[in-house]
Formats: structure tokens, C-alpha cells, sequence
């Protein structure tokens, strides 16, 4: 039989587990909420189903043999300070030959370097995708080469605490406020032989489901990363083009 005491105390320690099973399922529905927000869901690069909305103005490139000779300068290479190309003439790409891709990305402004590799295509799924791969930009097979006419496509992790893919683009949304505030803002990629300079001059936002790759007749590089943090359901896509072609070895 129950004394008093011993009822207060069972009563006691009913409440105790009641409060203690409350607070492990509110620390379990937390953590599953905290991963389902960090975790990049949809970072696979895909096709969409719209062109990606561009900035460009329609001033014709103008011929780079009108322009003066220009080499980029000492103090470029190998410390990659960033040079002033607001004055230089847009470049056509080439478009006879061959030119192989590009190895590394270099983005000044924001400290950037980093491998470039292809993009991997799976067929996991319903339809095949190309993914980003790890801790390195990804160079859409299918688009141009640096120097060729038409559109060079990279493509790379903002972010991937939990998947460990990387953060090669994490500072990429800081070009949005440069480009903003009208700074020279450039992205070098390099092949084995050459070094090729793209003046960024636009950024457009894309829902996920209206992005799509689109080629140009101009030379051009798109920058394309998830969007925002903690979200990841538009892409950036950051737009520049080509204003430089120079040797390694010069």
C-alpha cells in the first residue's frame, strides 16, 4: 500500500519521464529540421526547362585586331593580383581549331582558385543528370572551351556541410554586391598553354525549375552555383566576356 510520500513520489517521476521523452523528441525533431535546412538537396546540375535570363546589352563585339596589343601584366602571374580590363575591347572567340579545356578558375576579387573537372553525367535516376563534383568547379562537357566562340558553362557547390562535396563557390554571392557598386570584376581560366580573362558583368537569379543552359554566339562564361543558403531552390548565375587571351609561357 502507497503512503502519501510514496505516491507524491511516483507521481513525481511519472512527470520526470513525461518531460524527459518530451524533450528528446523536441531534440530530435530539431536536429531532423536542422539537417533537412543545411543539406543541399538538388545541387545535380540539369537541364531546365527555360533560357537563363541574361544582362547582356546587344553592342556587337567589336574585332580584337582593332584593339592596341595588350599582355597581361608581370604582376598577374603567379600572384594573380587582379588587373583593370573596364577599358579593353570584348573579344570574339575562336572559332576554328582547337582548344582544350580549361584546368583552373581564378577569381581575384574574392580570392577564388580551383581545379576545374568535367561534369559528371549519372543515370540513377528517371533521366540522366550531370553533378558537380567534389571540392572543384565542374566544366559543362557539351559548352565551349575558353577562347571559342560561344558559352563556356561552370558549375559548383555553394555549400555541403553534409554531403562533403565541398564549398568551392561560397564566396560567389559576395560578386553580386562588386558588380553592384560597379567594381572590375574579372575570372580567369587557364588550360595547359593559356590564359583566358572574362570581364563578369551580370548576375541573374533562376528559379531551379526555369534554369537552363543556353549557348551564344560570343564568347562567354556563366558561372552558375545554388542559391540562397539554407534554401537552394534558385541558381546565381553570374555572366562575363572574354576580353583577354594571353600565353603562359610568353
Amino acid at each position: 500500500m502507497l503512503t502519501g510520500y510514496d505516491d507524491l513520489l511516483r507521481r513525481k517521476k511519472s512527470a520526470f519521464r513525461k518531460i524527459s521523452v518530451s524533450l528528446i523528441t523536441l531534440g530530435l525533431v530539431f536536429v531532423f529540421v536542422a539537417i533537412i535546412l543545411w543539406l543541399p538537396i538538388n545541387e545535380n546540375t540539369t537541364d531546365g526547362l527555360k533560357p537563363v535570363t541574361q544582362a547582356y546589352s546587344n553592342t556587337s563585339l567589336s574585332n580584337s585586331k582593332d584593339s592596341p596589343n595588350w599582355s597581361v601584366p608581370k604582376q598577374f602571374n603567379p600572384v594573380y593580383s587582379d588587373i583593370d580590363t573596364s577599358s579593353l575591347d570584348i573579344m570574339q572567340g575562336q572559332t576554328v581549331g582547337s582548344i582544350s579545356s580549361s584546368s583552373t578558375i581564378i577569381i581575384p576579387i574574392i580570392n577564388l582558385s580551383a581545379k576545374i573537372e568535367p561534369l559528371v553525367l549519372n543515370n540513377d535516376k528517371d533521366e540522366p543528370y550531370y553533378a558537380s563534383p567534389k571540392n572543384s568547379a565542374g566544366h559543362l562537357p557539351t559548352s565551349a572551351n575558353p577562347g571559342e566562340e560561344g558559352s563556356v558553362w561552370l558549375f559548383g557547390h555553394l555549400e555541403s556541410p553534409f554531403t562533403r562535396e565541398g564549398s568551392v563557390f561560397w564566396d560567389i554571392p559576395k560578386l553580386e554586391e562588386a558588380l553592384r557598386n560597379n567594381e572590375n570584376v574579372n575570372a580567369i581560366l587557364e588550360n595547359d598553354s593559356q590564359r583566358f580573362v572574362y570581364r563578369l558583368k551580370s548576375i541573374s537569379i533562376i528559379d531551379e525549375d526555369q534554369f537552363e543552359t543556353h549557348e551564344s554566339s560570343r564568347a562567354t562564361l556563366h558561372i552558375v552555383t545554388c542559391y540562397p543558403r539554407l534554401k537552394y531552390d534558385k541558381r546565381m548565375v553570374v555572366n562575363g566576356e572574354l576580353v583577354v587571351v594571353d600565353s603562359l609561357f610568353d
